[in-house]
């Protein structure tokens, strides 16, 4: 028997920051100092790293090593944003994401906006930030308690003695280190945070569309400012439409979202604690789906997918008065079968309890329904039956049941026809029925395909198919 769990797979998935992105865009860069202008050898190894689209911290740490100035070069807030050959897996992918999104700016190519789409609907998927410390001499981070309270913890140091006794005893890796809470987290009092040891950061992981491989390219910022923009720009999305979209329902061949960057004003205070405003370019993330079409339309609603059925029933708890008779009103199922609608609205009242109690998506589940059992199960007490009995139990997966309705309504988001999805599937992930991160990396990677056209992503599974070993059929 195939166990569950594997070490590889808790590590993944107890990741904070989660999978690993194949590629880095850095918001900001470095120049040259006024001294270090003045160095002929600063200025070419400068010129040449560029050129190379080498990562300036490695620029600077080469002319440093081989000139010997300290600090030659400064950092500096751009309108575009910067990629290096240092920063990704795959070295020729900025010059693929300059060519296909970058313009010529005073004969160069940069980088000024650019289209992505998001994988999941949890933002903290793809969005994880903490407060947290990468200098001094101890190590600290944000974290939030069984009580939802944000509390600061800190990394313990070595202990010297039990160092030494380790090594005496032939024992090679260091003793282990747990993180432990130190007291409640807050800014504004934090010696450390106000020393800017310890400063806000976050990371947004992303597709590209084009971007081969993976695909998964992060942006780090440690701005509150832009972060919190980002952040509440796809929540309110994702409350408006009950989910974020990760295809243009108007246009399929057009991107959902864009990051760009805007100048806006920003307070700060310099070294003799004096508030000043200057101007700065921060990202931005701009929507380019028409969200009001997409309301009246009522497409992405959770509240208007609800089955026909549903809808031309009173409310739970506010039915019409009972008949004089007391007799409840009867319908005819499939069967032919004569049903007492008190059942069916009995029944369609303990689903809505399960989706109130929460467990799983309201939308995805009454989709995922629709799809399982086709139209009118809203109205057969047997498949009422069913559709409660499974979503109870797919509530107990938790934050892994709407994965695996998302993953299971790939075939209907994408319009892929079965047989081909089937096989498809098996090929690039083997048995991902029955592993979460299997549904994951398949709901990821079936969105980076479709990323252009519908079209394209079709023609890819099937060339994928047919480049199979002899004998697997698409």
């Amino acid at each position: 028997m195939k166990p569950t769990k594997s070490i590889l797979s808790e590590r993944t998935t107890t990741n904070f920051a989660g999978p690993r992105a194949s590629g880095k865009i850095r918001c900001g860069t470095k120049v040259l100092t006024a001294a270090a202008k003045q160095n002929e050898t600063a200025v070419k190894i400068y010129k040449d790293g560029l050129a190379q689209q080498r990562r300036a911290s490695a620029i600077e740490k080469e002319i440093t090593a081989a000139t010997g100035l300290k600090n030659p070069m400064y950092p500096v807030n751009t309108q575009a944003f910067h990629l290096s050959i240092d920063d990704f897996v795959m070295p020729i992918l900025p010059k693929v994401i300059l060519d296909l999104y970058g313009e010529t700016v005073n004969g160069a190519r940069e980088l000024r906006m650019f289209p992505v789409f998001f994988h999941s609907n949890e933002l903290f998927d793809f969005f994880p930030h903490r407060f947290e410390s990468n200098s001094g001499k101890d190590r600290y981070r944000s974290a939030f308690n069984d009580k939802g309270d944000r509390v600061c913890e800190v990394l313990p140091d070595l202990d010297p003695k039990k160092v030494a006794e380790q090594r005496r005893a032939g024992v090679k890796r260091l003793p282990p280190r747990d993180w432990t809470v130190r007291s409640l987290c807050d800014p504004r009092t934090c010696q450390q945070f106000q020393a800017g040891q310890c400063q806000f950061r976050g990371t947004l992981k992303f597709y590209i569309p084009g971007v081969v491989g993976l695909g998964v390219v992060a942006m780090e910022t440690s701005s509150e400012y832009a972060a919190e923009n980002i952040w509440s720009t796809l929540d309110q999305i994702r409350n408006t439409l009950g989910h974020i979209p990760n295809f243009n329902p108007k246009d399929p061949d057009k991107p959902v979202f864009y990051i760009t960057k805007v100048q806006e004003e920003r307070a700060y205070f310099d070294g003799e604690g004096k508030r000043k405003v200057g101007l700065q370019w921060v990202p931005r993330l701009v929507p380019a789906i028409d969200i009001a079409s997409m309301l009246h339309q009522g497409r992405n609603l959770a509240q208007q997918i609800a089955p026909v059925a549903w809808l031309s029933q009173a409310p739970i708890n506010h039915g019409a008065p009972e008949a004089a008779t007391g007799r409840s009103a009867e319908v005819i199922d499939d069967d032919g079968a004569t049903v007492s609608t008190d059942r069916i609205s009995q029944l369609q009242s303990t689903l809505e309890e399960i989706f109130r109690t929460g467990g799983c998506s309201r939308e995805l589940a009454l989709r995922y329904l629709d799809h399982k059992y086709g139209f009118g199960w809203d109205k057969s007490v047997d498949l009422l039956g069913k559709a409660v009995e499974g979503i109870t139990a797919l509530t107990r997966y938790k934050e892994n049941a709407d994965v695996y309705l998302e993953s299971r309504l790939l075939t209907v988001d994408y319009r892929i026809p079965q047989e081909l999805f089937d096989v498809y599937a098996k090929h690039i992930l083997g048995n991902w029925e029955r592993s979460f991160p299997k549904m994951r990396d398949l709901i990821a990677h079936i969105t980076q395909l479709f990323a252009n056209s519908e079209r394209q992503g079709i023609l890819a599974m099937e060339a994928a198919c047919a480049a199979m070993t002899q004998g697997a059929h698409c």
